[in-house]
């Protein structure tokens, strides 16, 4: 068995634990994330894009194909059921014309779906853009959605969310009195498939982009507006709004903020958290970083950056927000055994830590994986638009993962606090993050030390963790203690 050196003492601990149980040699590393279903379209044909767009309900999911169809492509989106994989409805425009691109954009809230058409012709002028409404109930289309002001290539549908009654739907190429592509959203009342209001950005100006991202979480309406300058030429902000009152709370930029990072490029919110995608933050061209804010204070808590990142990863294209954790997407992130198939990867919101990285089963170069990403109940959907099929090439596909958070200091998410936990800490010790693995830093201080062996110790479950054949104690006080003098001992000989 290969001892990696650590302290003076690294025998010594080792023998403690000796004591309890037998150490395999092989430390078993796992992810908090199972891939559970893969979506192609039953229609599916090269260069349809499915995967460009995710969103998911309690029992549904949809996925976009801005640009499936026979020539000229005008997009589709199709609604599945989640307890079956099976597919419900294929959606499209009852208005469809040549390159609409419908699909761009999809959102759901209880029975309503909304899907965006970036350059679907609006009831004013061609190619403004537009969004439909759709009964999730039976697949039908309700009502489509147009802005009061549209222009020739606002881009109205570019992004979509939906919350309660209220959507709110970006249109970055907007011209406003601010300038050219200054940008702007609006505010929907689903049920009637009316415009409540108009949002600008207060400080608004031309090429900002206002309206690139949006979502919306009871009242507060999060606006991305990626190419805005305040910080440097391309930076990026972000607004945070009173859906009701329609006030501007907060403008948001990163502690950190450089030109080219395009903070804002992504967006997510819940909980009273908001999450931003920057996938060129760093040293251009950067491998991407996210960042947490308080969208109450307007407090930045956390900024994001993957285990493994490197150059032009595109970390932070896409974000979500689950129950206590943020999935980020990473475009052209390495996958484990391809390099720029894409990535993406599931942080703690309570600690900031990494907590997996997920790739899709089949992997491979540029499939754009994470190019979106959503969850709901535990259950990941991310998008890989680049994906090539039997359909064909760029034909794409979508992933359900389940993310569910492991047991207290289940380190490898096997399901068990067991050998497989601590052999991850040991392979670890005495180091400190990184280069030391993440996930061996279950108290989050960055570093493996005592701290993290007695999260797992307290934890410890009796039994026999699945497919081990190792039967493992579980610890008694005598053990606990003798590790733990060990461990002290180990620390103040360093």
């Amino acid at each position: 068995m290969h001892h990696p050196p650590r302290v003076q003492c690294w025998g010594c601990l080792l023998a403690a634990l000796a004591v309890a149980c037998v150490i395999p040699e092989q430390t078993t590393q796992g992810a908090t994330a199972h891939q559970t279903v893969r979506f192609t379209a039953w229609d599916a044909q090269a260069g349809d894009g499915f995967g460009s767009s995710v969103a998911m309900g309690d029992q549904v999911a949809i996925v976009g194909a801005p640009t499936h169809g026979q020539t000229p492509r005008p997009g589709s989106a199709y609604i599945y059921d989640l307890s079956t994989g099976g597919t419900l409805f294929t959606l499209n425009a009852s208005d469809a014309t040549v390159d609409d691109r419908f699909g761009s954009s999809v959102a759901v809230n209880d029975a309503t779906a909304i899907i965006g058409a970036t350059f679907g012709g609006s009831d004013a002028s061609t190619l403004a853009g537009a969004a439909y409404l759709f009964d999730l109930d039976t697949g039908a289309e309700r009502s489509k959605l147009s802005a009061s002001d549209s222009e020739a290539l606002d881009r109205f549908g570019s992004s979509v969310a939906i919350g309660g009654t209220t959507a709110v739907i970006g249109a970055w190429a907007d011209n406003t009195e601010a300038g050219v592509d200054a940008g702007s959203a609006y505010l929907f009342n689903t049920t009637t498939g009316t415009e409540l209001s108009k949002l600008t950005a207060s400080d608004a100006t031309a090429g900002a982009r206002f309206g690139s991202a949006v979502a919306i979480a009871g009242n507060t309406a999060v606006i991305g507006a990626h190419h805005d300058s305040a910080m440097g030429i391309g930076s990026g902000a972000v607004y945070v709004f009173d859906a009701v009152t329609r006030a501007q709370n907060h403008k948001l930029t990163a502690d950190d903020a450089t030109a080219g990072a395009h903070f804002g490029w992504s967006v997510a919110t819940a909980g009273g958290l908001a999450v931003i995608g920057s996938p060129t933050s760093e040293s251009l061209p950067g491998p991407g970083a996210a960042y947490v804010f308080d969208q109450v204070t307007g407090e930045q808590l956390f900024k994001f950056n993957a285990s493994d990142a490197t150059v032009g990863d595109r970390f932070g294209t896409s974000v979500a927000i689950g129950q206590n954790v943020a999935i980020i997407g990473a475009t052209l992130g390495a996958a484990d055994s391809t390099s720029l198939a894409g990535a993406a990867y599931v942080f703690d919101l309570a600690t900031g830590q990494q907590l997996a990285k997920i790739n899709a089963s089949d992997n491979q170069a540029i499939d754009y994986f994470g190019g979106s990403v959503t969850i709901k109940n535990n259950t990941a959907a991310i998008g890989a638009h680049g994906n090539n099929t039997a359909d064909g090439v760029d034909a794409g596909a979508a992933y359900l993962f389940d993310v569910s958070p492991p047991l207290p200091a289940d380190l490898n998410g096997d399901g068990i606090v067991g050998i497989a936990d601590l052999n991850l800490i040991l392979s670890n010790w005495n180091l400190n993050v990184p280069p030391a693995d993440p996930l061996a830093d279950p108290s989050g201080d960055g570093y493996i030390g005592i701290a993290d062996l007695i999260q797992v110790l307290e934890s410890w479950s009796p039994g026999t963790p699945p497919n081990s054949a190792f039967n493992i104690p579980e610890p008694g006080t005598r053990w606990v203690l003798s590790v733990l003098n060990a461990s002290l001992l180990c620390r103040g000989r360093r």
